[in-house]
């Protein structure tokens, strides 16, 4: 593990971030159920994500490097105590909360290059942008043929930039940049996806 050197002032923008997010979420729990308001929130989060990774590889600015790293360890963060409080635990969600505890390990307590795990995350988020039109359309009982264009379209990008997503465990593999360790935590994180990516096609 590696202890970041501004590490009171990473908590305080975490804790900033987790805040903050747990906000987005009561706003949304003001108009929708508990499933839906965390998919609108997680929502949130992806395009941010999006957004500032697209803006960062455009400007090479390190301060968005540190924008998106607090933005989404506070994001996971504010997940993991929305579902523990709410008590929506299941052996699916246990995967969710292990994923995300796993990534602000990765995020901020290992010195693998920041850029190629923002990478990873811009790659997972962009995976995920489908499952924000499908989840509602499923809710609100639409059209079974347009929730089985969606769910396909579903299936393809997110098996498609879950499948790239290998690409940071080859790269460390080949630089043997890591311990042990952190090989076990990001193929933990690629095999998660490639479950996922099953359970949607069982669903098609």
């Amino acid at each position: 593990m590696t202890i970041p050197s501004n590490l009171f002032n990473k908590i305080f923008n975490i804790y900033f971030s987790t805040i903050t997010f747990r906000y987005i979420e009561q706003f949304f729990l003001n108009f929708f159920s508990f499933n839906l308001s965390s998919y609108n929130t997680a929502a949130v989060h992806a395009l941010n994500i999006i957004f500032f990774s697209i803006s960062m590889f455009i400007t090479n600015s390190s301060i968005l490097k540190n924008v998106i790293i607090n933005l989404s360890s506070g994001y996971f963060l504010a997940d993991c105590i929305s579902n523990i409080k709410n008590s929506n635990i299941s052996l699916n969600n246990f995967g969710y909360l292990s994923h995300h505890l796993i990534t602000i390990y990765l995020l901020n307590f290992t010195n693998i290059d920041k850029i190629l795990l923002i990478m990873g995350l811009f790659t997972l988020e962009v995976s995920n942008l489908p499952n924000y039109i499908v989840y509602p359309l499923i809710k609100y009982k639409a059209d079974p043929k347009i929730i089985s264009f969606f769910k396909k379209i579903q299936f393809i990008v997110y098996s498609i930039f879950r499948f790239f997503s290998i690409i940071p465990i080859v790269y460390y593999y080949k630089k043997k940049n890591f311990n042990n360790f952190f090989l076990f935590n990001m193929v933990l994180i690629y095999l998660m996806g490639v479950y996922w990516t099953y359970k949607l096609y069982k669903k098609l």
